[in-house]
């Protein structure tokens, strides 16, 4: 099996990218920086900030500001805090039902949306025998 000589790693929220030295000066496990022309692309999840009722604590999300998130599924968010508090009167449950519905709707749309690539087909999953 052959190895490559590019490595990864992740820590303290950070990535680092490096390459093994193979040169006859290098000492055993050497690790460089990779060659200026490498093209590096990265697939992740960003989660957001918290939520916060004011706008003076740092690293929280205040009520005159927007999330990360797409502004597509701000509604959505709405969705769910309305469903949460209707939720909580035994006389609205029934609009309770139809809030956290469209909020299911929204999550399960997004997530045929996720798994769709860019070609507009659906992932394909090569299996692998153990």
């Amino acid at each position: 099996m052959a190895y490559r000589d590019e490595v990864y790693w992740i820590e303290r929220d950070k990535i680092a990218i490096a390459a093994l030295d193979r040169t006859a000066t290098s000492i055993a496990n050497e690790f460089t920086g990779p060659e200026g022309s490498k093209t590096v692309t990265i697939f992740a999840v960003k989660l957001d900030s918290e939520f916060h009722d004011t706008d003076s604590v740092s690293n929280k999300i205040g009520p005159t500001e927007s999330p990360n998130i797409p502004s597509e599924y701000h509604a959505p968010l709405t969705y769910s805090v309305l469903a949460k508090l209707y939720s909580q009167n035994p006389q609205t449950i029934q609009v309770a039902q139809y809030w956290d519905e469209k909020f299911h709707d929204v999550i399960n749309h997004a997530k045929k949306e996720a798994n769709i690539g860019r070609d507009g087909a659906a992932p394909k999953i090569k299996p692998v025998d153990y």
